[in-house]
């Protein structure tokens, strides 16, 4: 199982469940770049204490890229066919 990037012999982030690329960036296509950022959600977000000024600090996953790995990789599941609607609808197209 490779990502779809070159020379990353092994599974990377691209290929966990537990990552999550920005808002718009298909899954199924291989990354459009080998540091493709996302968030790694393996475990729960952390407090970001980055800005002490705000009043309001946010919680967070951390940021990973594409051709990272880690120890808790777990393969991403395969993506599911369009829902039963969008089968049915094409039947009247």
């Amino acid at each position: 199982m490779n990502c779809g990037i070159p020379n990353q012999p092994e599974p990377s982030c691209w290929d966990c469940r537990f990552f999550e690329p920005p808002i718009g960036v298909d899954r199924d296509q291989p990354p459009a770049e080998e540091c493709q950022r996302g968030e790694c959600t393996r475990l729960p977000p952390v407090i970001d204490h980055g800005n002490r000024n705000a009043d309001v600090n946010y919680a967070v996953f951390p940021i990973v890229i594409a051709c990272d790995r880690c120890g808790e990789f777990s393969p991403r599941r395969p993506t599911l066919p369009r829902c039963r609607e969008d089968y049915a609808n094409a039947a009247f197209d």
